[in-house]
């Protein structure tokens, strides 16, 4: 199947949003936009299960959203769920049936990953310049701000949205004491990020979710700016609401927007109470347009996952030497397995890349154990553009690149590619000198429950402490069902 479109997803705590388009220099080129109200946020009971009702909803959005997305190639779409999906109890058994009804994997992102594909997407609506800029996206769960040039440099994600404040304290309606409340609770959220976002400085602020669009098409009213929000003019709207509803025209606004816009208005006024924000701009471009230009940036060799490993790989001083030589390895091993792994092998490929680079990082915390330390710190941190499954993958790859075998533990929905772990694992053993090394001749017979690697016997006679460690392995794999045999030759 070949196509030249991008489609993205947001699962987001209010509505979901399609975003279909193809990349044209450097702007999308929109094809087909889909909004569903489904108030996801809405569903959230006190024990944090989400209730049947919105689980119908949700479920039944995403069947029809299936249709749109059926005749794109699956490594040209990406799916993201964010602060209702992280929070929900049993998110991910609810996951795998969205995932059912969608016909597609649905990564849950965190909340670092939600803002930086905010900013990515926000940025493209501006010329490229060189001032800080703060961009604010309030969500139905969660509120995102970042400051950054042309890349974010200060990310935060925020527990209040649209949806849960609007629950928590306007289940009756806007009133005067309501209202102060809702604002001073928000201001105690912000309160311990102030200080680092007011020092660092910007010099414009942008708003990017459609509660703050919907805002700012209300200031007109107030005696303001369309798109342009004060902290005037929000006091004023939110008098008028409260005070005298009648000469506020919000036919404008639609019911499903209307419904939750009294906790976003809340969050807004405690933003701009609590930052040095004089003027707030309002975009169109949120996150469905970051994730669409980081994915069309994926296949244009513009990896934003190329710099993050390479960070990672400073920060715990990997030897980069060492991961050269083994991912060298791996590649010729890869050449002669390729008809047997599971991912497509360009898929293949660039785990073992990222693998190799990243298979020592837990050195940097002891050095028994390391794999382990290692698959920890890749699974459990905040990696810019690799997805939670991404790096469940990675992980799960460099906890078995040496000594015990074990199976997936993660919930999310990785393919067990015991090939890849077989190439990974080999590369690293006949790496083990950290000495460049001329590869043996080495063929191999694969099947699902039997793997045979024929070596020459001389050169097992040569190399007495890897013939060991080959030995070794025939245990190491029975632990997961496989029979691994070495075959002289």
């Amino acid at each position: 199947m070949s196509s030249d479109l991008y489609a993205a997803l947001d699962l987001g705590s209010n509505s979901f949003h399609l975003l279909v388009g193809r990349l044209q220099g450097d702007k999308i080129e929109t094809v087909d936009r889909v909004k569903d109200t489904v108030r996801l946020a809405a569903g959230l009971q006190p024990d944090r299960s989400l209730s049947e009702e919105a689980k119908t909803r949700a479920l039944e959005s995403l069947a029809r959203f299936a249709q749109r997305i059926g005749g794109i190639p699956s490594k040209q779409v990406r799916v993201v769920a964010t602060n209702t999906f992280r929070v929900a109890s049993e998110s991910g058994k609810f996951r795998k049936q969205a995932e059912a009804a969608l016909g597609a994997p649905i990564e849950i992102i965190s909340g670092q990953e939600e803002a930086r594909l905010i900013f990515l997407g926000v940025a493209k609506d501006f010329a490229p310049d060189r001032q800080k800029r703060l961009v604010v996206d309030i969500g139905g769960g969660s509120t995102e701000l970042i400051i950054g040039k042309r890349e974010p440099q200060l990310l935060e994600s925020l527990h209040m949205g649209c949806v849960t404040w609007t629950q928590r304290y306007f289940p009756k309606g806007m009133d005067v004491s309501r209202y102060k409340k809702a604002v001073i609770n928000a201001k105690s959220v912000l309160q311990p990020h102030v200080k680092k976002f007011s020092s660092i400085g910007f010099a414009d602020t942008v708003g990017s979710s459609g509660t703050i669009r919907a805002i700012g098409e209300l200031m007109p009213l107030v005696g303001g700016n369309a798109h342009e929000i004060t902290l005037k003019g929000l006091q004023d709207l939110a008098d008028r609401w409260i005070n005298k509803p009648e000469k506020l025209d919000l036919s404008g606004v639609s019911s499903s927007r209307l419904a939750v816009l009294p906790g976003g208005l809340a969050v807004l006024q405690a933003l701009l109470e609590s930052l040095p924000i004089e003027v707030m701009h309002t975009s169109v471009y949120t996150m469905k347009e970051g994730v669409l230009y980081d994915l069309a940036g994926k296949t244009a060799h513009h990896d934003r996952r190329e710099r993050t490993v390479s960070r990672m790989m400073s920060m715990y001083n990997a030897d980069v030497e060492q991961a050269d030589r083994v991912y060298d390895s791996a590649e010729l091993l890869l050449e002669k397995v390729a008809e047997h792994v599971q991912h497509e092998v360009e898929v293949a490929r660039e785990y073992l890349e990222w693998a190799t680079d990243l298979h020592e990082i837990g050195f940097a915390v002891a050095h028994g154990g390391h794999q382990k330390l290692g698959a920890w710190l890749v699974e459990n941190s905040d990696m810019p553009g690799f997805t939670r499954r991404e790096q469940a993958t990675l992980s799960f790859l460099i906890r078995n690149q040496r000594k015990a075998i074990t199976p997936n533990t993660s919930d999310y929905g990785i393919v067990e590619d015991w090939v890849l772990v077989l190439v990974l694992r080999l590369a690293i053993l006949l790496n083990r000198s950290r000495t460049p090394q001329k590869m043996p001749r080495l063929e191999f017979k694969l099947k699902s429950k039997r793997f045979e690697l024929h070596i020459p016997a001389d050169w097992l006679g040569e190399h007495p402490l890897t013939n060991f460690d080959l030995e070794r392995e025939t245990n190491y794999w029975s632990a997961v069902g496989i029979e691994f045999t070495v075959c002289e030759t």
